[in-house]
């Protein structure tokens, strides 16, 4: 250094050793070197480089604590440690002394004077005292176990690390002078997942951390997804904890960011096997009642088409659970879109067997009956392309019919002709007649345990007749919160509107 008398008088009698380092070309030159030294092979002056490998050939640093030791005299270090304020840093490593290892401690000090002009800094060496050396070694643990811890002073937006793993937290995007700066940059640099980028601004708004530990002591802690220096992605924890000296006019922090992809990992693994589990059978993996019967549930509300079979199996699951009233409205509603499905028909008749009330409907005439048997045969689909198909085989008859010269033939397509002119009539007939019935259809089901249909819509109303749920109803009016209904044995009255669901 320029300054021998600055160098001398730090270099008191309990140092042992002292190195000049020029923080630019990383040149050093040894200016206090302890007896052991003397005779190995360590150059007095040279390349930093020179010098860390010299060391780890002498054995002289424990194997350990050589990457932390090797990383303090990098060149990069010092300028970052110049650039963000640490003139004065304190490290702790272990040292061969009389043929065993000891505690011992080396400071940085970089001279107010520095400047690119005089880059020179100083690495001096003391023995570690008892009080270091149980510090050092709670650091060391907590070191093992954090890969980032600094002191936060809320109240400045300032930041002091006290340990940072520097494999990935490289200059580029290394600590800023502001707190709220470095989180901002992390996280706009990519180094955060894209979908936690959103909860990682937020929970390191300085302004909510503030408000957070002004109304509370309690740590808060952030889970997230951190890319790491081979791209991929790992689950960090980010917990924040009030310091000792946290007071409301010094608002000191302590941030720790540990790896917890393991155990995370492990976790939402063993989560999904949970919740797997509680959803499927054991054994088949087949959904169970429940899970199924959300399944279907989530499907038809999110489906804009209705489906048979989806109104089918929901059906099946809500009656395997016991739920009679759902059971059959989901096999009316699938019976409204598929009229002929022998398999709906057979299950409804055993549903409504488990229903509480057994009203029998009104007989009809006869063709009507016979009209209703015939047209439910067949959705209005079908009938439709029944319809469309009959039609365009009466064209094709017709063609033969006029332009056949074959007798035989002209006589065959005009009575198949006919025939299929009736076909195209009856099926239009049968499928507007369904799509009539599936569109003004007024029937539902009684949801309600039992209530009372009254002869007027109120409470007051004489009661009719007590119903129970799973009972089909046809609405023929509403009336405010109540409707008026129609059994299938002709009694007609009024019930909640609540208290009935809609086919």
């Amino acid at each position: 250094m320029n300054d021998l008398n600055w160098v001398y008088a730090t270099c008191f009698e309990t140092v042992f050793k002292a190195i000049q380092v020029n923080a630019q070309t990383g040149e050093y030159n040894i200016l206090k070197r302890p007896h052991d030294e003397m005779h190995l092979n360590i150059p007095k002056s040279g390349s930093i480089e020179t010098y860390v490998k010299a060391i780890s050939n002498s054995g002289l640093v424990y194997p350990a604590d050589f990457s932390d030791f090797h990383f303090h005299f990098n060149p990069v270090y010092i300028r970052r440690s110049i650039r963000y304020g640490q003139y004065h840093q304190v490290h702790t490593f272990r040292r061969k002394m009389r043929n065993h290892y000891t505690w011992v401690t080396f400071e940085l000090i970089i001279p107010s004077s520095y400047s690119e002009q005089n880059p020179n800094v100083l690495y001096i060496w003391k023995l570690a005292d008892n009080d270091s050396r149980g510090l050092e070694d709670s650091m060391r643990m907590l070191s093992s176990v954090y890969r980032k811890i600094v002191r936060i002073n809320l109240s400045d937006d300032s930041h002091q690390e006290l340990k940072v793993d520097y494999e990935s937290d490289k200059a580029d995007h290394g600590m800023s002078v502001k707190m709220s700066e470095w989180f901002r940059k992390f996280a706009e640099n990519g180094y955060v997942y894209k979908d936690d980028v959103k909860s990682f601004m937020e929970f390191t708004s300085i302004h909510r951390i503030r408000m957070h530990f002004r109304h509370s002591k309690e740590s808060t802690e952030l889970i997230y997804r951190r890319k790491e220096e081979d791209g991929k992605f790992r689950w960090a924890s980010m917990e924040l904890i009030p310091s000792v000296e946290y007071t409301p006019e010094n608002q000191i922090v302590i941030l720790y960011i540990r790896d917890v992809h393991d155990i995370y990992s492990l976790e939402q693994k063993r989560k999904k096997e949970l919740e797997y589990y509680q959803t499927r059978d054991s054994l088949t993996g087949f959904l169970n009642r429940a899970s199924y019967r959300e399944t279907c549930q989530n499907y038809i509300g999110l489906s804009r088409k209705k489906t048979v079979a989806v109104y089918y199996n929901l059906g099946n699951a809500y009656y395997k659970d016991g739920q009679i009233a759902p059971a059959i409205l989901n096999y009316e509603r699938a019976l409204l879109l598929q009229p002929g499905d022998k398999d709906i028909r057979f299950n409804l008749q055993i549903a409504k067997q488990r229903a509480v009330d057994k009203i029998e409907p009104l007989g009809h005439f006869f063709l009507a009956d016979w009209f209703v048997s015939v047209r439910d045969i067949a959705g209005a689909d079908t009938w439709g392309g029944i319809g469309i198909t009959c039609f365009l085989l009466f064209i094709f008859c017709l063609v033969v019919f006029f332009f056949s010269k074959v007798v035989r033939f002209k006589k065959v397509a005009f009575y198949l002709g006919l025939l299929l002119f009736v076909m195209v009539v009856v099926s239009n007939v049968f499928g507007f007649s369904q799509m009539n019935a599936l569109r003004e259809h007024s029937e539902a089901i009684v949801f309600a345990p039992s209530v009372s249909m009254k002869s007027s819509p109120d409470v007051s109303g004489t009661d009719l007749v007590v119903l129970h749920e799973g009972t089909k109803v046809a609405v023929k009016s509403t009336l405010g919160e109540w409707s008026e209904v129609e059994l299938e044995d002709g009694n007609v009255g009024w019930m909640p509107t609540k208290d009935i669901v809609k086919i």
